[in-house]
């Protein structure tokens, strides 16, 4: 599968920038083609969002480790108020 083109993220990312409310960008701690690094660049593209690194877990997150990946989605829904 090829990458998508540079204007396909442009056009993400000026819509992310209009999202006001909250998100929750998860990586895996042992993924190395879109971890931590990369979703800390998406960071600065939202209003309020933050990072969780998941322990024991590389590009399937919740497939790899899904207790982790559940435990940081309910902290992250529960506080949405």
């Amino acid at each position: 599968m090829a990458a998508a083109p540079a204007s396909d993220i442009d056009r993400i990312a000026a819509g992310a920038a209009a999202y006001a409310g909250q998100v929750l960008l998860m990586a895996g701690a042992c993924d190395d083609w879109l971890g931590e690094p990369l979703q800390r660049q998406h960071l600065s593209r939202f209003a309020d969002a933050e990072l969780v690194v998941i322990p024991d877990a590389g590009h399937d997150v919740i497939w790899d480790n899904p207790e982790g990946a559940l435990t940081a989605i309910r902290a992250f829904l529960g506080e949405q108020t």
